[in-house]
C-alpha cells in the first residue's frame, strides 16, 4: 500500500505488482488486524473516517509464477480432475499451481512455449505447442507427491510459421483435434497412424470436440463461419455463421452452443437450431464454456458473464482488478471454481462458492440450488514432479 502527496492511496498485490484499489482523498489508511476491514481518514468537505469491508480473499485470486522464473505470458489453463491443482500454458513452457494456496508448485520449460493445456479424465495432462502435442501421464510416487511424465507424443510439431493454434480433446482423451494450416487434423488413439484432415477450412484457429469424440467444430480467424465435422470420417456435417465466439458442446453432448450477441443452441446430430436466448449486451469476443453440470454458461470477453443456459438470462458478472480480456475459461470439476488467462498477464480464479456466499448476504444470490459443502481435500501442499523423459531431452528441454 502506498500514499501520495496528492492524497491518493493505492493498494497493490505484492506478488503481481498490479494495482487493485485507488482511493482519492484518503490518507492515514490502515487494515484491521484480521484484514477484514480497511479504514481511512477522508478529505473533502471536512475530515471523516471511511470504513470499507475487504471481500473474502477466496472469492478472487490472481496467480502468477515465481518472480525468480522471470516474466512470461499465460495463454491457457485447466483444472486437474484428480488433484487440487491448476495447470497453465505459458510462453516458455507450462506450470502447476496449488489452487488452495495459490502457490506455484512446478514448472517445465518447453521449446517456444505451449499454447494450450487440458486434463484427461484419468488425470493425465495434454500439452500443445509448436513442438507438437504430448500426453503427460500422472501417478502418485509418495504420499502427497505426484509425478507427470515422461511425455508421450500424440501429434507432430506444428508446420505453420504462425505457430501453434487451438486444440481440443474428447472427455477420455482418445480423440484429439488441432487447428493448423492448411487444415485441422484429428488424431484418434485407436488409429494413431491414420490422422483425419478436416478440409476445406483454411486458417482454422479454434476447434472443439464433443465429449464422446464423435463431432469436431472448426472456426477460422476473423470469421463467424463454423463447420461441424464427423471426427471419424472427416465428413462435413453442418456449417453455419451465427457465431462471433468459438462454440462449445454441452457436458452431456446434446447441444452445441455459440455466442453472437446472444446465446444460441443447436441440437447435436440433427443440428436443429433452438430458440435464441436473451440478448447479452457485452463487448469483446465471447467464448462459451459450460459448467460440468450444464447449469451455467460462462462467456469470456472483456469481463466474464455467467448465464442460465435454459433462458439465456444473465446470472452474474465477474471482473478482475482491471478490464482484462479473457479468451477462454475453465471450470473446476465440481463447478465451484472458474479460471481464465487475463490478457496473457496472469491467471484469475473465482471461487463461486465464496462469491455466492457474499451475494447471499446481501440478497443477490443467483436462482440455482446451493453448492454442496466443500470436500475436505487435506491441508498439506501437494508436490508435483515433472519427468521430461528422453523425448523432451532430445527436443532440447
Amino acid at each position: 500500500m502506498t500514499r501520495e502527496w496528492i492524497w491518493t492511496t493505492r493498494v497493490s498485490d505484492m506478488r503481481t505488482g498490479r494495482q487493485i484499489l485507488q482511493a482519492p482523498e484518503d490518507y492515514g489508511t490502515s487494515f484491521s488486524p484480521d484484514d477484514q476491514a480497511l479504514a481511512a481518514h477522508q478529505r473533502g468537505e471536512g475530515l471523516g473516517l471511511g470504513l470499507s469491508e475487504v471481500a473474502d480473499r477466496r472469492a478472487f485470486r490472481e496467480l502468477v509464477r515465481d518472480p525468480s522464473d522471470g516474466p512470461s505470458t499465460y495463454r491457457d489453463c485447466a483444472f486437474s480432475p484428480t488433484l487440487p491443482v491448476l495447470a497453465a500454458a505459458m510462453g516458455d513452457g507450462f506450470g502447476f499451481w496449488d489452487v488452495r494456496t495459490g502457490n506455484q508448485v512446478a514448472r517445465q520449460v518447453w521449446p517456444r512455449g505451449s499454447a494450450g493445456v487440458w486434463f484427461e479424465r484419468s488425470g493425465a495432462l495434454l500439452v500443445h505447442g509448436h513442438g507438437g502435442l504430448t500426453r503427460w501421464p500422472a501417478r502418485g510416487v509418495a504420499p502427497g507427491v505426484w509425478r507427470f511424465g515422461p511425455p508421450e507424443p500424440l501429434a507432430p510439431p506444428v508446420t505453420s510459421s504462425r505457430g501453434a493454434g487451438d486444440f481440443a480433446a474428447s472427455l477420455d482423451g482418445s480423440v484429439v483435434v488441432r487447428g493448423d494450416v492448411p487444415a485441422s487434423t484429428v488424431w484418434r488413439r485407436d488409429r494413431p497412424v491414420a490422422p483425419v484432415a478436416l478440409s476445406p477450412h483454411r486458417e482454422v484457429r479454434h476447434v472443439e470436440v464433443s465429449p464422446d469424440g464423435r463431432w469436431v467444430t472448426t472456426m477460422g480467424i476473423g470469421t463467424e463461419h463454423v463447420k461441424v465435422w464427423d471426427a471419424g470420417t472427416g465428413r462435413l456435417a453442418r456449417e453455419f455463421s451465427e457465431a462471433t465466439g468459438p462454440p462449445q458442446f454441452s457436458p452431456d453432448g446434446r447441444w452445441l452452443a455459440a455466442y453472437d450477441g446472444r446465446l444460441r443452441f443447436w441440437e447435436v446430430g440433427t443440428w436443429r437450431p433452438i430458440t435464441p436466448g436473451a440478448r447479452d449486451i457485452a463487448e469483446g469476443s465471447r467464448a462459451v464454456t459450460f459448467s460440468p453440470d450444464g447449469r451455467l454458461v460462462a462467456l469470456a470477453g472483456n469481463d466474464v458473464r455467467l448465464l442460465d443456459p435454459t433462458t439465456g438470462h444473465g446470472v452474474a458478472r465477474l471482473e478482475g482488478p482491471a478490464r482484462d480480456q479473457y479468451r477462454s475459461l475453465a471450470f473446476s470439476p465440481d463447478g465451484t471454481m472458474l479460471a481464465g488467462a487475463a490478457d496473457y498477464q496472469s491467471i484469475h480464479i473465482w471461487d463461486l462458492r465464496a462469491v455466492r456466499r457474499e451475494l447471499s448476504a446481501i440478497g443477490l444470490d443467483w436462482d440455482l440450488p446451493p453448492y454442496p459443502p466443500a470436500m475436505e481435500i487435506g491441508s498439506g501442499e501437494v508436490k508435483i514432479e515433472i519427468d521430461p523423459g528422453q523425448t523432451a531431452t532430445a527436443a532440447g528441454l
